[in-house]
């Protein structure tokens, strides 16, 4: 028997993401896990775009952003009721979206990682990194990977009308 009790979904407000919610929304249902969704804010600093004197001027907009990603994260949750699942909302800040999510792996009893892929070209997957090959190869713990142009295995909840 499988059996998961946390579930995590990694969410960067793209198609990809917004299908591998829907994805770890059922997946929690059927194994009556409960739901982690964390989405990571641009630590420009750290990630060197800025030099740390322009920090103090970069404080309240990190606060803005992380504000912003809490709010659409709860729209999110809130438009698809899932009051049911009663989904914890993680927001973080770094320069690595992947290591992010590793280290919250690491922190929290997660069982099941769940992450968009948008299936970048060759080249720019080279140039930017993949999120998500980065978190398969290195999390200690399964990982779902979600592509918005793949088969569904997810059925709608009422059969279309017959016509």
């Amino acid at each position: 028997m499988i059996s998961c009790a946390t579930i995590l979904v990694a969410v960067d407000f793209s198609a990809a993401s917004d299908k591998a919610l829907l994805y770890g929304r059922e997946l929690a249902r059927l194994m009556c896990a409960k739901l982690h969704v964390i989405h990571v804010v641009s630590d420009m600093v750290a990630a060197g775009l800025m030099t740390p004197t322009d920090m103090a001027a970069m404080g309240q907009a990190h606060q803005d952003l992380e504000h912003t990603a809490r709010e659409r994260l709860r729209v999110l949750i809130e438009d698809a009721d899932d009051q049911d699942l009663s989904p914890t909302i993680v927001v973080r800040k770094g320069s690595s979206p992947a290591a992010e999510i590793l280290d919250y792996v690491k922190e929290q009893p997660i069982g099941l990682v769940v992450v968009g892929s948008h299936g970048q070209s060759t080249a720019a997957h080279v140039l930017l990194g993949g999120v998500a090959e980065k978190v398969v190869r290195s999390a200690a713990c399964p990982v779902l990977t979600v592509r918005t142009r793949e088969r569904d295995f997810i059925q709608p909840a009422t059969p279309p009308a017959a016509g």
